[in-house]
């Protein structure tokens, strides 16, 4: 009779257990969820990134409304699983103001709204989170006291900023094919191959991608993001002034690529070769400007050995002869190693450097290769 007591009292317990855990349960399933909070806003050309604090525990999710003309859409835009804190919205009109509705949902019902508003501005901006980044990973030593940064990109979000980067690849050599050209001019150039993981990006070549050769003549594909634009005549970063300019990167090949080259450079900007062809030369009706023996290219590293190279040599009919001055350091290993590459532009001189080291400078005072663009 005292076991079956002590029996029965053990079951009435796990009952009144299971009540209780129920009834708790229930209690959280019928409350609508926490608001999100603290919205900030990134606006670009292409896209908009929003990022909020996730408050609530028992949220289904989160839907998102945007619109142009301050009216909320009847339907969500966007439906998010629970616990998303980022959303990028995509195919945005450039130069536009939106207006955003962020709110939580579960089976109870919805939150309170989470509002913001956002411009898709074509002009990129230092953003204070990329900022924060340079406090843990510092530039290198070879920055000159006394400078203050002026643009960057840590490569942090999971799209590429269109306000930083354009995909159309071009170049001053690639002017002087006919075919090149007129795929610059009517916006039918290759895109590259990349990847961002939200801490770095990733371009790459491959068998598959890009999906065929640069150009016709050539045996080349080719993965490029820069910041001028050939055919819109758009230049994303001013470089006319020169100043520091630095890179940090990690490169690596697999099986056994034919032609193979990675490069940090700049070039001349268009929209035609104006800064290509020298003094004294014309070609198809576009007369040079550029002094002799200044550089119309500075490749800051190219190929696996991360040659420095200064080009500027170029004949009366706009072919490239050959380079001013060619330069690899030696005692660095640049295969699958972080490398930081840095460049010091001055009216009088170029400086090279690797890791913080100056590797070489050319500051001769009667043969001052830094170019100015005019």
């Amino acid at each position: 009779m005292e076991l079956s007591n002590r029996i029965q009292d053990t079951i009435r317990m796990k009952n009144f257990f299971v009540i209780l855990l129920s009834i708790f349960s229930s209690g959280v399933l019928g409350e609508t969820p926490a608001a999100p909070s603290e919205l900030t806003v990134l606006g670009t050309r292409s896209w908009i990134k929003l990022q909020w604090k996730d408050n609530a525990i028992n949220e289904a999710g989160y839907r998102i409304y945007w619109s142009s003309d301050k009216q909320r859409p009847a339907d969500p835009c966007a439906v998010l699983s629970s616990n998303t804190t980022c959303y990028y919205i995509q195919d945005v009109k450039p130069q536009t103001d939106y207006h955003i509705w962020i709110e939580a949902y579960n089976g109870s019902g919805v939150s309170k709204i989470l509002k913001g508003e956002a411009t898709t501005s074509k002009t990129w901006k230092l953003d204070s989170a990329e900022l924060a980044e340079l406090t843990e990973v510092p530039s290198s030593a070879s920055v000159p006291k006394g400078m203050q940064l002026y643009w960057h990109d840590e490569f942090n979000d999971s799209l590429l900023n269109r306000n930083k980067w354009t995909t159309n690849y071009f170049s001053s050599f690639n002017y002087m094919d006919p075919d090149s050209r007129n795929e610059m001019l009517e916006d039918r150039l290759p895109q590259p191959a990349y990847r961002l993981n939200g801490k770095t990006i990733d371009i790459f070549v491959s068998d598959s991608l890009p999906n065929r050769l640069f150009s016709k003549k050539g045996n080349q594909k080719i993965s490029s993001i820069q910041t001028y634009d050939w055919r819109t005549g758009e230049n994303l970063l001013d470089n006319s002034r020169g100043g520091y300019f630095e890179v940090k990167v990690k490169r690596n090949s697999t099986g056994n690529p034919k032609g193979l080259n990675t490069a940090f450079w700049f070039d001349s900007p268009g929209p035609d070769l104006r800064y290509y062809l020298e003094q004294g030369t014309k070609v198809d009706g576009v007369e040079g400007i550029r002094p002799k023996e200044q550089v119309f290219e500075i490749d800051v590293f190219e190929n696996l050995n991360a040659q420095f190279v200064l080009h500027g040599h170029v004949d009366q009919q706009g072919k490239f002869k050959h380079n001013i001055a060619t330069h690899i350091a030696q005692g660095y290993d640049h295969v699958n190693q972080w490398v930081t590459h840095g460049i010091l532009w001055t009216p009088n001189s170029i400086k090279h450097y690797i890791n913080g080291n100056l590797i070489k400078e050319y500051s001769d005072k009667q043969r001052i290769f830094s170019p100015i663009i005019l």
